[in-house]
């Protein structure tokens, strides 16, 4: 009784706009709870713990109170806008000791007081990564995988992409300021939500290159690299468990380099090219077969059969060495609907760089006489666009680029005609 008691306390407090009193309150009143004489108290407190272990009776009434009182400490971290990095340490301890008292809850009371304590660590989140500057990155990248987790498991977890975007909008305003920090948190959040599609089996898979599009555009600059690296390692990673989702990422990365490497072009810096770069780009012709070839748009002649079995987003198991017979129909069918206009926007964000280096070689290629030193990479570039002009006919620009590069480079000059 006296514990409810204080619990009124605290709310009027934090009522009140006295964040830090209500704070204090709220570790006086666990103390007196945790030093009920019940077991384990002694290694809780050396643990540095804050909570009681539910017992075995399952008192309802204790866990209810426990939940209220870490919940409105989250609520005062938001309001009360601390810039001491161990408050929000003490959070994330706090959320982590009261996951077993949430279970003790009925169901109705679960899903009000875990939804009311994910909507604060959201807003919490927001704040550490929108006042990035003034608060170690550990801290924030441990908050925002704390609130990630919490918005999976919670009634909230359909806007949990929603949220991300919001998170990464953030970033991106510092990614001039901090970019190897913007870098480091990016992956955490995209590292985060690719673990949770591909172990948790949540069907994100739409939701994750929605994510992955936001990302790519608003990164296209000195961070983008760094980005690009980062989405062809997640895309490794879904191989073979989530097709074509890790295609279509590989599409992203080798967008970004390419987009890179037109930067480094306009600016005559030609030799800091990754190894992994050139990889990327000469394998740019059978990852586009292979797309064409999941989605049905058309077979090509570098498409070559890849005999594994994986999971779509559709929960059902597939095998590609059954890809054309009509037993695989069935289970591949609602994929290719659902990721179709994932891989058109991937394609669209490809052809814009991958036009402006084209253009910029053609024009390298007419102002010097002879064949280009370059002319193996173009005619990688010539190889892919290929691929991509049969969907993207509607863009010359590439059409014009990789006729000239035919000509210049007398490669591949009858396919430069017919794509013309």
């Amino acid at each position: 009784m006296m514990s409810i008691q204080r619990l009124r306390l605290v709310y009027c407090l934090e009522t009140w706009g006295l964040y830090k009193e209500a704070e204090s309150e709220v570790f006086r009143v666990l103390g007196r709870l945790r030093d009920l004489g019940l077991e384990e108290k002694k290694k809780e407190k050396e643990l540095g713990k804050f909570l009681p272990i539910p017992a075995e009776n399952r008192d309802v009434e204790l866990a209810k109170l426990l939940v209220e009182l870490v919940e409105v400490t989250v609520k005062c971290s938001v309001l009360g806008q601390s810039k001491d990095g161990r408050d929000y340490m003490r959070v994330i301890g706090l959320v982590e000791e009261v996951a077993p008292w949430f279970r003790v809850l009925d169901a109705n009371a679960y899903e009000k007081l875990h939804r009311l304590l994910v909507t604060y660590l959201g807003k919490c989140t927001l704040f550490l990564v929108g006042d990035l500057t003034n608060f170690d990155e550990d801290v924030v990248r441990a908050f925002c995988v704390t609130t990630l987790d919490e918005y999976a498991k919670s009634s909230l977890k359909d806007q949990i992409y929603k949220y991300s975007c919001w998170i990464c909008s953030l970033l991106f305003l510092l990614q001039d300021e901090k970019p190897s920090v913007v870098i480091d948190m990016l992956k955490c959040v995209l590292g985060s939500l690719a673990w949770k599609c591909k172990v948790v089996g949540q069907d994100w898979g739409m939701e994750f290159v929605e994510l992955v599009s936001y990302c790519a555009n608003k990164c296209r600059t000195a961070i983008g690299s760094a980005v690009a690296n980062h989405l062809n390692d997640l895309a490794c990673d879904f191989c073979p468990v989530l097709k074509p989702l890790d295609m279509i990422l590989k599409l992203y990365a080798v967008g970004l380099t390419l987009t890179d490497w037109g930067t480094k072009s306009k600016i005559g810096d030609v030799t800091s090219k990754g190894a992994n770069d050139g990889v990327r780009l000469c394998n740019l012709t059978s990852l586009l077969g292979s797309l064409r070839s999941y989605f049905y748009v058309g077979f090509s002649e570098n498409c070559v059969p890849c005999v594994v079995e994986f999971k779509g987003s559709a929960g059902l198991l597939c095998s590609e060495s059954d890809f054309h017979h009509v037993t695989s129909l069935a289970c591949l069918q609602e994929d290719r609907r659902v990721y179709l206009i994932g891989y058109l926007n991937a394609l669209k964000f490809l052809c814009q760089p991958l036009a402006e280096l084209l253009n910029l070689e053609k024009k390298q290629i007419i102002a010097r006489d002879g064949v280009s030193t370059a002319s193996q990479r173009e005619g990688d570039d010539f190889n892919a666009v290929k691929h991509d002009i049969c969907l993207y006919k509607m863009i010359p620009s590439i059409a014009v680029a990789a006729f000239t590069l035919s000509i210049r480079t007398k490669h591949k000059f009858q396919v430069g005609i017919h794509v013309l």
